[in-house]
C-alpha cells in the first residue's frame, strides 16, 4: 500500500470515498463535498494537504489543515487533523493506521505548526481509547473537553425581546471591519478560536457562500456588542442521511408523526440531504446572555424564511453561553471530544496552553 499526498486527479476518488464512508451512530450520515472538494477545503484554513492510502484504489484519506487561531490570546498558526475516512473493508487494520501516522509525521516535519486539534464523536469509544492510549508512533492526544453541536429547529417558539434589550440589525459591507473587531475581542478570550481578518470575511474563497448580508449585529447604544452569521454551505458541503440504527428504524414512523405535531425535525429517508446551515461567526461581548439570545433568535427567524429547517451551532461545554443555549432553545445536541495533538517537538508549546475555555468554529471543522 502506498501513502502520498493527493493531487487534483484524485478529486473524484476522494469524493467517492466521502460518499462511501458514513459516520457511525444512531443516525449514520455522510459528510460530502460536491461538486469540488477544494471549495470546502478552502474555507477551513490557509492550506489543506490530503494524505491518501492507495491499494488498487484510494482506500483511506486524512487531512492536515493549517489555520491561524488564538492561542493564549495571540494569533498562532496551528493545524487541524480531519477528513479521516477509510473504506469499510479496510477498517480495523492497525498497520494502515500506523503507516498513516508515519506519513503524517513526515508532513509535520515542514515545521508549519507545533500544535494540532482534532475532534472525535464522543460515543466513538474505540477510537478514543486507541488515541488516548499513547501508542508508540502516534502523536500525543490530550483531551480538551467536549464540543456540543446543537441542531436548532428554525421553527420554534421564541421569547419576545425585552424592551431596552439589544438592537439587532442586518450587516452591510461597511460593517465588515466592525465585525472583524468584534470577533477578535471574543476570540482572544478563548483557546483556538479562529482569527478572522476583514479580507477573509468577504473572500470568495475563504468565505464561500457567505455575504455581508448573512451577518447580524447586536448593538447597545449604537455600540456593536455581538455578531453572528447564517452560513449556508449546501452548495459545496452536504450532510446526507445514510441510514439509521435498528432502534431508530423501529420508531422512525412514530417519531415523524410526533415531530409533525410538535414542529421538531423529522427523520428523513436515507439519501436525503439535510436542509441546514451553520450559525457561525458568533461573538458576544462579556458573554451577555441577553445579546446571545437575541442574536440566535434573529438567526433562527431569518433561516426559517429562507426555507432552512435547522441551524447548527457549536459551543464548547465550558463556554458560558452553552448553558444559555440549552436552556433557552429547543435543540438536539451532538457531542464530540476535542483533543490537542502534538509530536514530541510540540510538547513545550502544548504545556504552555493556558486554561481558557476553547471555542471551535463548527462551520470550518
Amino acid at each position: 500500500m502506498q501513502f502520498e499526498l493527493a493531487g487534483s486527479a484524485d478529486e473524484p476518488a476522494l469524493r467517492r470515498l466521502l460518499h462511501a464512508a458514513p459516520l457511525a451512530g444512531d443516525i449514520r450520515v455522510t459528510l460530502e463535498r460536491e461538486p469540488c472538494i477544494e471549495f470546502a477545503n478552502a474555507i477551513e484554513g490557509e492550506r489543506t494537504q490530503i494524505l491518501v492510502a492507495r491499494a488498487e484504489q484510494v482506500v483511506a484519506m486524512g487531512a492536515r489543515t493549517l489555520r491561524t487561531s488564538f492561542v493564549n490570546g495571540r494569533p498562532t498558526r496551528i493545524g487541524y487533523l480531519g477528513l479521516l475516512r477509510v473504506l469499510p473493508q479496510y477498517r480495523g487494520q492497525a498497520l494502515l493506521l500506523k503507516r498513516g501516522y508515519a506519513a503524517l509525521r513526515t508532513l509535520h516535519g515542514d515545521g508549519a505548526a507545533k500544535l494540532y486539534l482534532t475532534t472525535i464523536l464522543a460515543d466513538n469509544h474505540p477510537a478514543r481509547r486507541l488515541l488516548e492510549a499513547g501508542v508508540r508512533g502516534f502523536p500525543t492526544y490530550r483531551p480538551l473537553g467536549d464540543l456540543v453541536t446543537l441542531l436548532l429547529p428554525t421553527r420554534q417558539r421564541l421569547r419576545r425581546c425585552v424592551r431596552g434589550g439589544p438592537t439587532i440589525t442586518r450587516a452591510t459591507a461597511g460593517d465588515i471591519g466592525e465585525i472583524a473587531r468584534c470577533l477578535t475581542r471574543y476570540g482572544e478570550r478563548f483557546q483556538f478560536a479562529p482569527c478572522w481578518t476583514p479580507a477573509e470575511l468577504v473572500s470568495a474563497v475563504r468565505a464561500r457562500g457567505l455575504t455581508p448580508g448573512d451577518f447580524l449585529l447586536a448593538r447597545r447604544a449604537s455600540r456593536v456588542v455581538g455578531c453572528a452569521a447564517c452560513w449556508d454551505q449546501r452548495g459545496f458541503k452536504q450532510v446526507v442521511v445514510h441510514g439509521y440504527s435498528p432502534r431508530l428504524r423501529r420508531v422512525r414512523s412514530l417519531w415523524n408523526l410526533l415531530a409533525t405535531l410538535s414542529g421538531a425535525p423529522r427523520l428523513p429517508p436515507p439519501g436525503t440531504q439535510l436542509a441546514f446551515a451553520y450559525l457561525s461567526h458568533l461573538a458576544v461581548d462579556q458573554d451577555d446572555a441577553e445579546v446571545f439570545e437575541a442574536l440566535v433568535g434573529a438567526c433562527l427567524r431569518g433561516a426559517a424564511r429562507r426555507g432552512l429547517e435547522q441551524l447548527a451551532l457549536g459551543l464548547a461545554e465550558r463556554n458560558p453561553l452553552a448553558a444559555t443555549a440549552l436552556a433557552r432553545f429547543r435543540s438536539r445536541p451532538f457531542r464530540s471530544r476535542a483533543y490537542l495533538v502534538h509530536w514530541p517537538d510540540g510538547a513545550a508549546a502544548a504545556h504552555a496552553v493556558d486554561s481558557r475555555p476553547m471555542h471551535l468554529e463548527a462551520a470550518i471543522l
